[in-house]
């Protein structure tokens, strides 16, 4: 049996990745926007019972509907048979969703608003869970979270934290409107962009056509996402970096400078190897890793994404929790020498660096400063005096001492 250390070095995995602490510093920055896709929003229940359809079994259901006509000529069947498969991008998901519509015609609305729109009570056990993703989402206090869902998860989780967000829906017709008015104020509200509309609103985006006309008809939300990808950084959750729309931004963002502007995390399924000790990976196990290696260094490269890989889906909100309580690299270096350094000039850009500080790297901020001074005011400690009062000051800069440690600062220091 692993020893507890052993155990809980299982458990924080991810603290070895250093895409983890790539999270952080991006959480504590204030400079975050999150992108989500269907990964966020799985198990979530319809009126029938059965659970909403990632965008795979959607298509395919669709298909079964038309092959129970017979309606699917043979040359559109093959199409199908190359497009939906396991390991389908968005691209190719898209193309067979266009193919699909063009058969199906008023129906293929229908029915993805039908096997998309979630039942108004949900179990006990699926609303416990969107509570602790959302909420663990929201606690990272980003500029903003862009989905590609097209059901109101988000929607419910802002109402229920009584978040005041501008919900911007991309296909409606006043989002030109919203998204021009987040862009004159700087971002500086909180909004929820749904990227590809709303169940219960007229329009949703699917198909190649509908791609074309959000990306081409709306110029104003080309522009607000490419924005949003050269001055802030993303954090990918739930989403696979495929879809055709995204696949043109990171494209054009990447052509016309080059090189990374910002730096980005995405989650990433880790791929992992047979269970028992000493067996050697399946030679397509090994083919695998190396195509996910190769993908991963070119996101990285090309347009400053780093994976951050998971075991399981269920670790994200522990994960996402950690990095509002953790140092992020830089931020401890803030704390543990620039704060405490002997440069009056570099204690000052310190104190401007806690400053600029998001929420989220603040309250972090804040819990370690107050941690690092009461461990140093211990009798068995020997920190100098001359840290103990820098620390103490660079609290100060954030929000006065509370009553309890300036109580104790005052009789450890002053008797």
């Amino acid at each position: 049996m692993p020893t507890p250390s052993a155990r809980a070095a299982t458990d924080n995995y991810w603290r070895d990745d250093p895409a983890f602490q790539t999270l952080c510093e991006l959480v504590a920055s204030g400079q975050l926007v999150c992108f989500t896709g269907a990964g966020t929003s799985v198990s979530i229940v319809r009126k029938d019972g059965k659970t909403i359809p990632n965008w795979p079994e959607l298509l395919k259901d669709i298909r079964r509907r038309l092959d129970k006509g017979r309606e699917i000529p043979r040359e559109q069947g093959r199409q199908l048979d190359a497009l939906i498969i396991p390991e389908a991008s968005g691209v190719h998901l898209i193309e067979a969703a266009s193919v699909l519509q063009s058969i199906a015609g008023k129906r293929f609305e229908r029915w993805v608003r039908w096997a998309l729109t979630p039942a108004l009570k949900q179990p006990k056990s699926v609303e416990r869970s969107l509570v602790r993703k959302q909420g663990a989402l929201l606690d990272l206090r980003p500029r903003g979270i862009v989905t590609v869902n097209v059901d109101t998860v988000h929607e419910a989780a802002l109402k229920q934290r009584n978040c005041r967000w501008l919900c911007v829906d991309a296909v409606a017709r006043d989002s030109e409107e919203k998204l021009k008015g987040l862009l004159s104020k700087r971002l500086l509200q909180p909004f929820l962009l749904k990227a590809h509309g709303t169940i219960g609103n007229a329009n949703l985006v699917f198909t190649y056509r509908q791609y074309r006309d959000l990306l081409e008809r709306r110029p104003v939300y080309q522009s607000f996402m490419q924005h949003l990808f050269t001055n802030f950084s993303f954090m990918f959750l739930g989403f696979g970096l495929s879809d055709l729309d995204f696949d043109i931004l990171l494209q054009t963002v990447g052509l016309r400078f080059g090189s990374p502007i910002q730096r980005h995390v995405a989650f990433r399924k880790l791929i992992e190897g047979p269970s028992t000790s000493g067996a050697k990976p399946h030679v397509s196990l090994v083919s695998q890793r190396r195509q996910e290696l190769a993908e991963a260094t070119r996101l990285k490269l090309r347009f400053g994404i780093e994976c951050l890989y998971v075991r399981n889906w269920a670790d994200v909100p522990r994960i996402l929790g950690d990095t509002v309580e953790r140092l992020g690299r830089s931020l401890g270096r803030v704390i543990d020498q620039e704060c405490v350094s002997a440069s009056v000039g570099q204690r000052s850009r310190a104190h401007e660096k806690l400053g600029m500080l998001g929420d989220a790297g603040k309250n972090v901020a804040i819990h370690v400063l107050g941690k690092r001074i009461r461990a140093s005011l211990k009798p068995a400690k020997r920190v100098s005096m001359f840290k103990v009062s820098e620390w103490i000051y660079s609290l100060g800069t954030l929000r006065p001492l509370d009553p309890a440690l300036r109580q104790q600062v005052k009789e450890t220091l002053f008797t």
